[in-house]
């Protein structure tokens, strides 16, 4: 995942869009992290994606690649997700891997 673009989605509106609306060639190398996040859905979409569930720490607690339109997919103890569009990059996240990226909440 070299070069990765993340995008954040923190606002109530920007977490319940997602990437509805987004091309399905939407950058690859851009991730869109919702946060706080432990349950997804993609109701509408028109194209399948890659998604990950990550704890407060940056473990990858569960990853799917082309979740379908109209299902709902959570996972407890979540506290971000990663997604993006499906594509043919072999590169995606792990359940188990560590992420130099982390949720720390309030100072």
């Amino acid at each position: 995942m070299n070069s990765t673009r993340f995008v954040l989605a923190v606002s109530l509106w920007d977490r319940m869009h997602g990437l509805l609306g987004a091309r399905p060639r939407w950058n690859t190398n851009t991730v869109l992290v919702l946060a706080p996040c432990k349950s997804i859905h993609t109701w509408w979409m028109r194209y399948p994606i890659d998604i990950a569930f990550v704890d407060e720490r940056g473990e990858v607690l569960y990853a799917e690649r082309d979740v379908a339109p109209w299902r709902i997919v959570s996972k407890f103890g979540a506290h971000f997700v990663l997604e993006r569009p499906s594509c043919a990059d072999p590169s995606w996240f792990k359940a188990g891997e560590t992420l130099p990226l982390a949720l720390y909440g309030r100072v």
